[in-house]
């Protein structure tokens, strides 16, 4: 399963354990609170109905965790399919250049803890220094304005409770059943 910490970098989670009751088989999907942002397979509908990707996320980083966010909190959902194979092919060089963005991921990654963390945000705010962020208060906030009806939405807790319940209660009824 893939997962996130609170310098908002992906890490990987152990799969939960085939226990014949929420994973009957190898091959069951699992889900998991976000996914590794070059492998993802959707539908364009539900890509749409997601937002699409934040249009004020600079280059790369950090995106596979807005796009997480939105689809859990959101009314969507992501899984790993387990006999799924996906690839990805690098670039022997790169269509873009950092040349006077040198923190974008940084900025990217404060974006989206702006945009989706709640109170949670801080948590994430307080490894930073020496980062411009002025601009991204308003703007985020236009954005999620102008794309979701946030009524509709849970909050972060709820989407913390969730995964914590799920998935740490799950481990500890399987290693100690009563």
């Amino acid at each position: 399963m893939c997962g996130f910490d609170f310098d908002m970098e992906f890490n990987w989670i152990r799969m939960p354990p085939i226990d014949g009751i929420r994973r009957k088989t190898v091959v069951d999907p699992v889900p998991t609170p976000t996914h590794l942002g070059c492998c993802l397979a959707t539908s364009k509908k539900n890509f749409e109905k997601l937002g699409k990707y934040d249009p004020g996320l600079e280059i790369w980083g950090c995106e596979n965790l807005e796009l997480s966010f939105k689809a859990w909190m959101c009314g969507s959902r992501l899984e790993i399919i387990p006999c799924a194979h996906i690839g990805h092919m690098f670039k022997t060089y790169l269509p873009f250049k950092f040349v006077g963005r040198p923190d974008a991921v940084r900025r990217n990654c404060l974006r989206v803890a702006e945009v989706w963390m709640d109170q949670y945000k801080v948590f994430y705010e307080h490894r930073l220094s020496g980062l411009e962020v002025s601009y991204l208060c308003v703007s985020a906030s236009l954005y999620l304005s102008l794309h979701f009806c946030l009524s509709e939405c849970v909050s972060m807790c709820l989407f913390l409770f969730f995964f914590f319940f799920f998935f740490f209660f799950f481990w500890f009824w399987f290693l100690f059943p009563s």
